[in-house]
Parts: structure tokens; sequence; C-alpha cells
């Protein structure tokens, strides 16, 4: 599915991606990181639609795995829970609430790039930053174009040697890796000989022999106004609440949350805003 927010001019579509990947690494409040994977987890699946269902299953699974290990494994915190490992090791609220806050930033942070990657196209980010950064910006638009490609050729070569039974899962285990060796070995070729013949096109073309122009379709109306107002206010509202000690959360030894009081709920509201944006556009 297209999302409405595609539409945007691609400087709006990036401002968001920014904050919400941004204050996904950094905010490490409960509240405001569940705002950020259930938003995260609510548009990605009005991209991808059922389709993404096994993909936000799989990444809910890595979360528990997250806030497990950390809780099994790290022994620090002050409120014991529990003991294991033939009462040898503890576990602690602090530990448990810490795993489950970083895993939770984790996966919101994985399904947000999962986001940019189908909105922020090569063109898109050419657009944007071809001006300001000719060179860096044609480096990651090709790096990021490398890997669909990647992955497009290596179904194509799998599904070819799996019909002459020299596929990575056919024959012993000696054979299995030297099916698998040959892939590799096959897809390696392909990129270096890839990039030869990117680098013979781009000088046989000109490129660095002069000054580089700027191509660009996209253009600013009234809706892109709009969006960007909403965008910063929300991250206004934010900004607030982390001023007045509404986003604070420490966890060892001791957990100190900080609860929501009248001057801080507008910045968790503001952050929703913000957060649900592109889904709200979408209905």
């Amino acid at each position: 599915m297209t999302p409405a927010f595609d539409s945007f001019h691609p400087a709006v579509e990036f401002l968001f991606f920014a904050g919400a990947i941004g204050t996904g690494m950094f905010l490490s409040h409960p509240l405001y990181i569940g705002l950020n994977l259930l938003a995260s987890a609510v548009f990605f699946l009005r991209i991808k639609g059922k389709k993404g269902l096994r993909t936000v299953g799989g990444l809910l699974l890595l979360w528990l795995f997250l806030t497990a290990f950390n809780g099994l494994f790290v022994q620090s915190g002050d409120t014991v829970l529990f003991h294991w490992w033939r009462g040898k090791r503890i576990v602690t609220q602090e530990a448990l609430c810490y795993g489950a806050t970083v895993g939770a930033m984790f996966v919101s942070v994985l399904l947000w790039f999962s986001c940019y990657n189908v909105l922020m196209t090569g063109d898109k980010f050419i657009a944007l930053f071809g001006k300001l950064i000719p060179s860096l910006s044609l480096l990651l638009c090709m790096i990021l174009r490398l890997v669909p490609s990647f992955e497009k050729k290596l179904t194509t070569v799998t599904g070819v040697r799996r019909c002459i039974g020299k596929a990575p899962g056919d024959g012993t285990k000696n054979e299995k890796l030297r099916h698998a060796a040959d892939i590799l070995s096959v897809l390696t070729s392909w990129a270096l000989e890839g990039s030869v013949v990117t680098a013979d096109s781009m000088k046989a073309r000109g490129y660095g022999t002069g000054e580089r122009t700027n191509f660009n379709i996209y253009r600013r109306d009234g809706r892109d106004r709009l969006c960007t107002a909403v965008l910063l206010g929300s991250l206004a509202l934010l900004l607030s609440a982390a001023v007045l000690g509404g986003t604070k959360a420490v966890f060892y030894p001791r957990m100190e949350i900080a609860e929501q009081t009248l001057r801080t709920i507008p910045g968790a509201l503001g952050y929703s805003i913000f957060l649900f944006t592109p889904s709200l556009l979408q209905l």
C-alpha cells in the first residue's frame, strides 16, 4: 500500500523520520518509548498490510528476548524479584524494566527504518541533499540501492541453482556449504563487476569534470507547510516536557520515573500527535 504521507515533500518526510528515530534512540521514559513503539508498528502495518504481521510478530519476540536476557544476566538493581541458577543469581525489577525499555527502543527504531526505506527513495534523497552534500548523497543513495539489488540477485541465483539441485539446502552438509560458498562467490563477483561498470559509466559521462547541476521535481505547497508546522509544534511540546523533567527516567540502582503532571502532559500529547501524523493522514 502506498501511504498518503508519500505524497508530501521529501523535506517533510525526512523531518518526521529524523524526529521519530532520534527521539526513539535518546528518550528513555517508558511512556514515550511505548508511544514510539506503538506508532512505528501501526505505520509499518499501514504500509505493509497483512504481510507485515509476521515481521512485527518476530520483532515482538525479539523484544521479549532482550527483556528476558537483560533481566536474567544483569545483576544491577535494588528490588530483587527472585533467585535462579541454584540461588546464585538474582532477577531485579530494574533490570527487567531496563531490558524492556531498551528492547522496545531497538524494535521501534528498526520499524521506523523499514518505513523510511519505503518512503525515502533514492531520488528523494538526492533531491533533498544533492546541493548540500552532492558526493555524500550520491554515495548513500548507491549504498541503499545495493541492498535490494543484492537481495533480488540472491533470489535469482538461488532459484536457478535450485533447478539443478545445487541450492544451499540440497545435498550433504559439505555439499550445502559448498553450494552456499558458490552463491556467495557469484554475488561477490557480480557486485565487483557492477561497481567497475558503474565507475566506467560515470567517467564516460563526465562525472567530476565540472560543476554538478541539481534536478528537483518536488515543490512545497500549503499541505507541506501545514504538516511541517504541526510536526515542529509537536516537537516543541515534547521539548518543553523534557526541559521540565517530564521525560526523565533512571533505572539503576533504583527506578526513578518522572510522573506526568499538568506541566508535562502536553509533551506526551504533542509526541503522540507527532508520531501518529502519518497514520492519521492515511485514514
